[in-house]
């Protein structure tokens, strides 16, 4: 096992962008809070103002993350009265529409979520997020080739 200070745990790809993955959602979290929308959220409403009504497969898939995860992340919206979950024709299948009070919530959190990611891309600069971009989408297909 590597020390802490290590070369291996310094360089670990999953270690480091997971870190700056929390601590990022932390500043969006921050700049969210006024809106009672967490950064979480926003992304699940963002989709759902954009998509409309989707199954609980095709967002996870969307999302990329497992349907339990989404699953959990969806009560606590529907519990807020901000998305509902309807059984769809075929009664396998669950469809998750965003409410009024998820549309209102939403849109009352786009423009500090626009705040955030501008001070986000302009501190990091908006070519270098832009060549990110396309580096995480690499790093994406590789774990995605499990």
């Amino acid at each position: 096992m590597p020390k802490d200070n290590s070369p291996a745990f310094k360089d670990c790809v999953c270690f480091n962008i997971r870190k700056t993955a929390r601590v990022i959602t932390q500043l969006y979290e921050k700049v969210l809070h006024p809106s009672g929308v967490r950064a979480t959220q926003f992304t699940i409403l963002a989709i759902l103002n954009f998509a409309g009504p989707i199954s609980v497969s095709n967002f996870a898939k969307k999302m990329d993350i497992d349907r339990t995860t989404l699953t959990r992340n969806l009560k606590v919206l529907e519990a807020e009265k901000k998305v509902k979950v309807d059984k769809g024709n075929d009664q396998r299948i669950k469809l998750v529409s965003l409410t009024e009070n998820g549309k209102a919530s939403f849109l009352i959190a786009v423009p500090l979520w626009i705040k955030a990611q501008e001070k986000v891309v302009s501190s990091f600069g908006k070519g270098r997020w832009i060549k990110t971009l396309d580096e995480l989408q690499e790093l994406s297909n590789i774990g995605q080739t499990r």
